[in-house]
């Protein structure tokens, strides 16, 4: 059966992803990294930052760069609301979001 197109772009922003395996933040712990640099905020945490350039490299329209997600829990609140393109979903995922007090979501983008 052939891909729909979400499924080719999660398999494309996978592969995204798999490309940037072994890149470095600039000077060891420093938040330096060209997922900030693109994202315009300079050295900050940039876990989710790095997602949404992925996404946005693979062609998503619901990751945009310098908006929407910097962090986990904006994310987390517009997959629980149904914004921008995410959703709560139990298998399946395309990107997932754990807050820290320990709950495990999963959320897609499109």
């Amino acid at each position: 059966m052939a891909d729909g197109p979400r499924a080719k772009l999660r398999k494309k922003a996978l592969a995204v992803i798999k490309g940037e395996l072994g890149t470095m933040e600039a000077g060891g712990h420093s938040n330096v990294i060209k997922y900030n640099t693109w994202w315009g905020w300079g050295a900050v945490a940039y876990c989710v930052i790095g997602i949404s350039w992925a996404w946005v490299k693979a062609g998503s329209t619901s990751f945009k760069r310098g908006v929407r997600w910097a962090g986990t829990d904006l994310m987390l609140a517009d997959a629980k609301a149904g914004r921008n393109g995410l959703h709560l979903t139990s298998a399946g995922h395309d990107c997932m979001a754990q807050q820290w007090a320990g709950t495990i979501v999963r959320t897609a983008g499109r």
